[in-house]
């Protein structure tokens, strides 16, 4: 397998169609521009964690909860 490469002419020159998920994989579609083929690109997802983007708004909701 060759990741952002055609696998007809081993193009770099491709367009990348909407990610589509399904459970734990996802694809994109993908085109050459070179020879024109069609794909799908699939990938396995895997959780690894999480990141608090903004806290600050659920800290303010659970003490004014608390408070009354």
């Amino acid at each position: 397998m060759y990741q952002g490469k055609c696998p007809h002419c081993w193009g770099e020159n491709l367009d990348y169609g909407t990610v589509e998920f399904y459970d734990d994989q996802c694809y994109f579609p993908r085109e050459c521009r070179n020879c024109k083929a069609e794909w799908e690109e699939w990938y396995s997802m895997e959780f690894i964690g999480h990141e608090n983007i903004n806290t600050e708004d659920c800290l303010d909701t659970n003490q004014k909860e608390n408070d009354s």
